[in-house]
């Protein structure tokens, strides 16, 4: 049990008790502390063995620190153009000077999202640019405007009728998507509404405005007649993440015009490359080009364009960091034998505690990889099988494992996304983003579907 717990204990202990001298509050102690400790208590002292299961981590989760480098330099450049401004005009027309009934519009916005482009980091990294700064305007604070990111794309994630997480479950476990996906229509639709309300009912209320100054006179199709070429990069960005993540298309452009390009063979040896190979992946790749049209587009002196990479850089270069050290302590809780001690526990139960010790250990792993489709991918083969054992219906097994890798992935405090988005929201903002209390702001969503796959689990 000192094994299991005692790294995560202590992992909790310096995040939250911040009177803890020197490292009380620091993330980056925090993970670095209790990555040490699961190597220790599970025996692992080898030096090379803690580098190694680190790198091989770090190169799985590399795209989101891509992601989260190339968003603030994508960001950057907008900023400066003036492309955010020209969007937020836009939504200001829309929406008016309600504060409540914009956030829901936002909270809506990532919801489909998060839908057509499959990943929460997707739809974060694109619709998140264009929100934040008119979120900002409102006041709110940084980690409530990282939260409603995360919870909205990540709920779109789940949303009928593309259901990203519903599709990979059923996929693993060889049955019918479509059959599962009607089931989820209820339980996701009740969600969307829940979410929606507790951002833009509570979080908000009546404590914010939309300032009267901020809203422009002019028409859209005045706005769009001035400024459509400010919206070239963005339009861009989210046409090609949607070309690539929509069922129906699937349609990876980029892929297919650089394997054109260089040859099918070298491509996927280059994809193969650690971390550098990253570079292949869909979104990255997008925010790669992107991010190089608007260099060339920003306009000005050259030194300009190049202080802008270096400023959106030296903005992100604390939650780069972060990265690295949450890999070290995912690679060492599975390097110490932590993960293989939960399975062999997991493996003894039956009834109401293989129901509740499963829908625990989703969520755990949903934390601790950051991925629902990862967790998915640990977990599928051992309860997928004892749920429908237990006389849970296969289609029910299905929606309540989606929903409850889902939840799992936003929990506190180790969620990988929420860390990535709060880099995307300080490369927009320029403010320092406290990714756990963004956790805590979101932890609703991850309540509320949690609750949701249990149900599914009792119908």
């Amino acid at each position: 049990m000192i094994k299991l717990f005692l790294p995560l204990v202590l992992l909790v202990g310096i995040l939250l008790i911040r009177q803890i001298p020197r490292i009380g509050g620091n993330a980056l102690a925090a993970f670095l502390v209790g990555g040490i400790t699961a190597l220790i208590t599970g025996g692992i002292s080898d030096p090379r063995i803690w580098a190694g299961a680190w790198f091989e981590t770090f190169d799985s989760i590399s795209y989101a620190a891509w992601i989260i480098l190339l968003g603030s330099i994508f960001a950057g450049f907008q900023k400066k153009k003036g492309s955010i401004d020209l969007v937020l005009d836009i939504l200001r027309v829309l929406f008016g000077q309600s504060a409540q009934g914009l956030v829901a519009a936002v909270m809506i916005t990532l919801f489909f999202s998060g839908a057509v482009m499959g990943t929460t980091l997707a739809a974060a990294a694109t619709i998140g640019i264009i929100v934040v700064p008119l979120l900002n305007d409102m006041k709110l604070k940084p980690e409530m405007i990282c939260a409603m990111c995360l919870s909205g794309a990540s709920m779109g994630s789940i949303m009928p009728p593309v259901s990203n997480s519903v599709v990979f479950a059923a996929g693993m476990m060889g049955i019918d998507a479509l059959a599962a996906i009607r089931k989820t229509y209820l339980s996701v639709g009740l969600g969307l509404v829940v979410v929606c309300f507790i951002f833009s009912k509570i979080y908000v209320g009546k404590k914010y405005r939309l300032p009267e100054e901020l809203i422009p006179k002019e028409k859209i199709s005045d706005l769009l007649k001035s400024g459509w070429k400010k919206l070239i990069p963005i339009g861009i960005l989210f046409l090609l993440t949607a070309l690539a993540s929509i069922p129906v298309f699937s349609l990876d452009v980029l892929k297919l015009i650089l394997e054109k390009l260089v040859g099918t063979t070298v491509w996927r040896r280059f994809a193969l490359i650690p971390i550098l190979g990253k570079l292949t992946n869909t979104v990255v790749l997008a925010l790669v080009l992107c991010s190089v049209i608007s260099f060339f587009m920003s306009g000005g002196p050259w030194k300009e364009r190049i202080e802008t990479v270096a400023s959106s850089c030296r903005t992100v270069k604390g939650t780069l960091l972060l990265t690295v050290v949450m890999a070290f302590f995912i690679a060492s809780y599975t390097a110490g034998g932590q993960v293989e001690l939960i399975m062999t526990w997991a493996s003894g139960l039956s009834g109401h505690m293989l129901i509740w010790g499963g829908a625990i250990l989703f969520l755990f792993f949903g934390m601790l990889l950051g991925s629902q489709a990862n967790s998915m991918a640990l977990l599928i083969p051992i309860f997928a099988p004892a749920f429908m054992g237990a006389g849970i219906s296969e289609v029910n097994t299905c929606a309540a494992i989606s929903h409850l890798a889902m939840a799992g992935q936003g929990m506190p405090p180790a969620d990988t996304n929420a860390f990535a988005i709060a880099g995307i929201v300080e490369g927009v903002l320029h403010k320092k983003v406290n990714a756990q209390k963004a956790m805590l702001y979101s932890l609703p969503y991850c309540i509320y579907l949690a609750v949701a796959g249990l149900a599914f689990c009792y119908l």
